[in-house]
């Protein structure tokens, strides 16, 4: 079957695509407590009924009795002294949208079937490559259905992911936001984003499909000319698009034009068939996004009309005379706002496994510590210090993308006027911030995983399905060390910018009064503005260096910048480093309820000085130079052992903000209600393998008389009793 001479319409419309910097509050399911001093709260071993925990909204048909681990959970919610409710708002928006969001997550639970959680996941009921695929076409299709969903869970958890947990987010956003940014009036009105290809990813002009154009039948050829130039990684590629935006090389007579973007129907919307010349296919398992069906796509001089080429800043007459766009750069623009959502993803995913370490590591008891019953290991200083840090990441990463997302906002905005002002800036924003924002979340998922000790490496627990899904993070949109590099670029003409005493954009204003003193002894840390100055000091100080080192040694400018890119990337991370922290202090500083401002002012001082003296390539930023003293250093260690102690009775009120019902966890381990034990076993015991093998009378028959049958007839194995 032959492409269509004229638009077709698509199965996945842009009206469907969805905003992702539009999320909504979640709210949180459990009671207000007072707030109380740290020094009267204690892991008391009778709670007040008054003080226990009730659900606004039942979600379970599983009312499991009280037993150690849920008796722990409740005293560790009885020390929280803050509103967790108001902490939410803060988060995401308003109590209004809080209840909305639940009432919607609540009836998709409840059309799923995954609201006891006594009953296995059905992640976890086999994983063949078909069985993932169809999962995630019943949770799109279910997503398409209902627009109410549309807005609520694009970034919530790989689960309720539109991009992780379904074939059908590629399209959607990508897509969409591609179509929108490149295509004028009449395509808009008219499905995955083919770009990366086997011999090329981030190198967009490097791309080798072709789209040569025959004027004599007013169309364009598609062609993949050898196996490097094979489209290879894009969601829904596979099986379940009906057309891609492609793109490829445009070639007008003996003009290389460069890479432009093209609508291509690739199956047929009657019988789903690939159409003639295309050949596509799912390119098989991977580490995390098991739902989606990332393809492969080679085209055999596949014809499409003229009109399919996006042509909103681009022309291409019928008589072939090409018309540029103003500026090249738009043709990223889709990856622009592709990278704001993954940095966004990144937040949600990380507070994920934070909140199954936390609750975890409240309830399971080992060691004594001097008293006479064994002591949650949340209590060890070894414990408690990484899940604070990584749950104040998890919020910084947060906040720093909603400042992005304004911006991002605004330079939409203006491209509709096609103004082009902001557009350098944001994609230097974007790239960083992604590129960090993603960094940090898989290490810091990685790092909860191995907090469980031995139950963390056994899916069940729920973080190495979220550790997969979030690793990716770091590769999509943009390779992270490519990501840098970008940004890096941005950096240094800004510093040869105040240099030269031109204006920069705001944010790099910093620059300007950098200096090179010593800080001053009596700084107090605790200060916001003192936390600020040594970020600034880091970063100016890096960037200045990398300058000076590009531009006074000998050498071409593309070799200096290879030998530099090290530090580029170190002095790229601390300006990123200094964002973060400014939208989390920004932020904090905008809260009104009292509790919670205190609690989170205490997370922005462990935020900004766990990097000043526990990260070792941060740290050194901050002391080669002299700036910090050992003196200094030693007072910083000293503070953040006192938030410490501040936040430890916090921790699973910090997480339990984020409102993550047991069925998104899909974790074991990471009850609500702390009933981990008996849950773990209900769920082993439920594995498909120990219920077919429990049918056979307990023994696995295929196993048992093959192998171990024939090895004992034979006297090969002899009982160790």
């Amino acid at each position: 079957m032959t492409a269509p001479n004229s638009l077709a319409s698509m199965i996945f419309r842009p009206s469907n695509c969805v905003d992702i910097l539009n999320h909504v509050i979640f709210r949180q399911s459990g009671v207000i407590q007072e707030a109380v001093e740290f020094s009267d709260r204690q892991w008391s071993t009778n709670l007040p009924s008054s003080m226990e925990p009730t659900p606004l909204l039942q979600t379970s048909h599983h009312v499991p009795e009280d037993n150690p681990q849920m008796q722990l959970m409740k005293r560790a919610r009885a020390m929280i002294s803050f509103d967790v409710q108001k902490l939410t708002a803060v988060i995401f928006g308003s109590e209004e949208a809080a209840r909305d969001h639940e009432d919607v997550r609540l009836d998709h639970e409840l059309q799923m079937e995954e609201t006891d959680p006594s009953i296995l996941p059905r992640i976890y009921r086999g994983s063949g490559r078909k069985k993932q695929y169809h999962d995630g076409l019943m949770w799109g299709k279910l997503y398409l259905e209902q627009d109410s969903l549309n807005s609520r869970f694009v970034s919530y958890t790989p689960k309720y992911n539109i991009f992780s947990a379904s074939p059908f987010g590629h399209q959607l956003e990508l897509f969409g936001a591609t179509v929108k940014l490149l295509g004028d009036e009449e395509q808009c009105n008219h499905c995955t984003f083919a770009q990366t290809e086997l011999g090329h990813g981030t190198l967009v002009r490097g791309l080798q499909t072709t789209a040569t154009f025959d004027p004599f039948t007013d169309e364009f050829i598609l062609h993949t000319p050898c196996v490097t130039a094979t489209k290879y990684w894009p969601g829904g590629m596979g099986y379940s698009a009906s057309h891609a935006l492609v793109m490829a090389r445009l070639i007008v007579g003996e003009m290389d034009h460069g890479v432009h973007a093209f609508l291509v129907q690739i199956r047929s919307l009657v019988d789903w068939k690939p159409v003639t010349g295309v050949d596509s296919g799912d390119i098989g398992t991977k580490m995390g996004w098991g739902s989606v069906d990332n393809g492969y796509l080679s085209f055999d001089r596949v014809r499409i009309p003229r009109r399919h080429m996006l042509m909103k800043n681009t022309k291409l007459s019928a008589n072939g005379i090409y018309t540029p766009s103003p500026h090249d750069k738009l043709l990223y623009g889709g990856l622009t706002k592709g990278r704001v959502g993954v940095a966004l993803t990144a937040a949600f995913q990380l507070a994920q496994p934070v909140t199954i370490a936390t609750r975890y590591s409240t309830v399971r008891q080992q060691g004594y510590m001097g008293g006479v019953e064994e002591v949650p290991i949340i209590q060890y200083k070894t414990q408690h210090a990484r899940l604070l840090k990584h749950s104040a990441t998890s919020y910084a990463i947060l906040f720093s993308i909603k400042d992005l997302s304004e911006t991002y906002q605004t330079h939409t905005s203006r491209l509709e006027k096609r103004d082009l002002s902001l557009l350098p800036f944001t994609h230097f924003a974007t790239s960083g911030l992604k590129a960090i924002c993603t960094e940090m979340a898989a290490s810091a998922a990685e790092d909860c995983r191995r907090s469980l000790g031995g139950i963390g490496y056994s899916f069940l627990s729920g973080i190495p399905h979220i550790v997969g899904d979030i690793t990716s993070l770091v590769t999509v949109e943009g390779e992270n060390y490519v990501m840098y590099q970008q940004a890096a670029r941005y950096l240094m003409k800004a510093v040869k910018a105040v240099r030269e005493e031109r204006e920069v954009h705001p944010s790099l204003a910093y620059l300007k009064s950098f200096l090179g003193n010593a800080c001053p002894s009596n700084t107090n840390f605790e200060d916001t503005n003192a936390q600020l100055q040594l970020y600034q000091h880091r970063a100016a100080r890096l960037l200045f260096e990398c300058h000076d080192a590009l531009s006074s040694l000998s050498g071409t400018p593309e070799q200096l910048w290879n030998e530099y890119l090290l530090e580029l990337v170190a002095a790229t991370r601390a300006h990123f480093h200094l964002f973060l922290l400014e939208s989390f202090l920004r932020h904090v500083s905008h809260i009104q309820d009292a509790s919670v401002k205190r609690v989170m002012k205490h997370l922005s001082d462990l935020y900004a000085l766990t990097e000043v003296v526990y990260s070792s390539e941060g740290s050194l930023g901050f002391v080669e130079d002299g700036y910090l003293s050992q003196r200094q250093m030693i007072r910083i260690r000293e503070i953040i052992r006192q938030k410490h102690r501040l936040l430890l009775p916090e921790a699973v009120g910090l997480t339990d903000a984020w409102n993550f019902s047991d069925a998104s966890l899909q974790s074991a381990v990471g009850q609500r209600d702390g009933n981990v034990y008996k849950t773990l076993m209900g769920w082993t015991r439920q594995l498909p393998m120990n219920v077919e093998v429990r049918r056979e009378g307990g023994v696995e028959n295929i196993g048992y008389q093959k192998y171990i049958q024939p090895l004992m007839a034979v006297g090969r194995v002899k009982s160790q009793l």
